[in-house]
């Protein structure tokens, strides 16, 4: 399976800059900052936001459902944005931005002709989780999984990250029955997986495992994500290493719980038994990235101004701009 790319519309980018221009003065206080790092400051990113609008408008006439991919930005748009909104980090959570970047983009496809009454391309489904960017791969759900604009550092977790990726996507989450239980089991393993690598638990003494490591990155998701959703994801680990445990051993060792393996496969059979921890797991790589992204080095797609070394070209030299 081919690794889906981050390549959104240029109007995520455009509605993108727009909400971040229009937000309060805290939040666009940071962002100023942010560009300072670069060189430019808020008019410019208001340039930046109308030449995304007027590379969208003049590619209207050739859009549809299908063509909308060819029509994306490249993912350096996306890395650019993201490295932005990482510097937001400790601004609460990213959600209510998220929400109305969707929501505007949204209303731009309902007033397309060659997009009404079809499903959103990936390029014009845009999330922002733990104040990273991405794209939600198109699935018969909403807002999962979430394709990254930019993968964690560690190679082994951006590979571990994409694999599971690609396991939601073959799932059929809108499935009447359930699913053979080793389809939902390997969403526990994974994730499991995941946690342990992005916090790996101190040596011994005991108790030191994957709860140790789940605690230490819901800890550090509070000023990430919003009190409803870390309430439900929460309720979501109570008893989950017990279970995963048993999903992977079949057996559990004395002292390691009661949990059986016929109950734990009953739990992982439908899209609703996996949803929290495939989100959890999804929140906790963003607030990796962001994270990465905070601090300095800049990335090889940010570093020695890339706006006017490429993006501003690419925009302006796309053919449907002079058609």
């Amino acid at each position: 399976m081919v690794a889906l790319k981050c390549e959104l519309s240029p109007v995520v980018f455009a509605e993108l800059y727009q909400q971040l221009l229009s937000s309060g003065r805290d939040l666009r206080e940071s962002v100023e900052l942010r560009l300072a790092d670069l060189g430019y400051d808020l008019e410019d990113l208001q340039s930046w936001a109308e030449l995304y609008r007027a590379n969208w408008q003049a590619q209207l006439p050739y859009l549809n459902a299908d063509t909308a991919g060819d029509f994306a930005c490249s993912e350096e748009h996306a890395i650019v944005a993201s490295w932005l909104l990482a510097g937001l980090r400790n601004h609460s959570d990213s959600s209510a931005l998220s929400y109305a970047l969707d929501t505007a983009v949204q209303q731009h496809t309902l007033g397309t002709t060659g997009l009404e009454g079809t499903p959103r391309p990936l390029s014009l489904l845009p999330v922002i989780r733990g104040w990273t960017l991405g794209a939600v791969a198109p699935t018969s759900v909403p807002n999962l999984p979430m394709v990254l604009a930019r993968q964690p550092d560690d190679e082994a977790i951006a590979a571990a990250y994409q694999g599971l990726i690609e396991h939601v996507l073959h799932l059929d989450v809108a499935a009447e029955h359930p699913w053979p239980e080793l389809m939902g089991s390997a969403i526990y393993v994974r994730a499991g997986g995941l946690a342990g690598a992005l916090r790996p638990p101190p040596p011994p003494p005991p108790n030191h495992g994957l709860s140790w490591s789940i605690e230490k990155l819901m800890g550090e998701s509070q000023r990430q994500i919003s009190s409803s959703i870390l309430s439900r994801l929460r309720s979501n680990w109570n008893g989950w290493v017990e279970r995963r445990n048993v999903l992977t051993h079949v057996r559990l060792d004395e002292g390691m719980g009661s949990a059986t393996f016929s109950a734990a496969t009953a739990l992982v059979r439908t899209w609703d038994d996996v949803e929290t921890t495939l989100l959890a797991i999804t929140h906790f790589v963003c607030q990796e990235v962001s994270m990465e992204l905070f601090e300095p080095p800049l990335p090889a797609a940010v570093a020695k101004d890339p706006w006017r070394r490429y993006l501003k070209r690419e925009l302006e030299d796309a053919w449907w701009m002079s058609a």
